[in-house]
C-alpha cells in the first residue's frame, strides 16, 4: 500500500513523467545483494525494493533522481539508495511500515 500511495502522490504532483517506464528495474527479484552469493538476500528478494530510472542511476554513480521523487518516497517510509556510501540512485526499499 505504501508503494501505491507514493506513486499516486508522484502522479498527483505531476512528476510521473520524470520516471522512465521504458527501463523498469524491477521490484521482486529472488537474488542476493549485488548478485554475490556471499552476500545476504537483497530487499528485492522479499519484494520490498524497487529500482527506477535505471539507465541514469547506475550503482556507484552520482545519483540523478529528482529530489522531489526522493522526498515523496521517503515520506512514505522508503529508504533511498542514493544516500548510501556507495550510491545506488535507482534503489528505493521499504524501511518503515506506516499507519496512515
Amino acid at each position: 500500500p505504501q508503494l501505491a500511495r507514493a506513486l499516486r502522490e508522484i502522479e498527483r504532483a505531476r512528476l510521473a513523467s520524470l520516471i522512465d517506464t521504458s527501463q523498469y528495474g524491477g521490484c521482486y527479484v529472488a537474488r542476493t545483494i549485488l548478485w554475490d552469493p556471499a552476500n545476504p538476500l537483497s530487499m528485492h528478494a522479499w519484494g520490498l525494493a524497487i529500482d527506477l530510472n535505471v539507465s541514469t542511476n547506475g550503482y556507484g554513480a552520482r545519483p540523478k533522481m529528482d529530489p522531489r521523487i526522493v522526498a515523496i518516497f521517503e515520506k512514505w517510509g522508503f529508504r533511498w539508495g542514493g544516500r548510501w556510501r556507495i550510491p545506488d540512485g535507482m534503489h528505493f526499499e521499504l524501511a518503515a511500515l506506516l499507519r496512515r
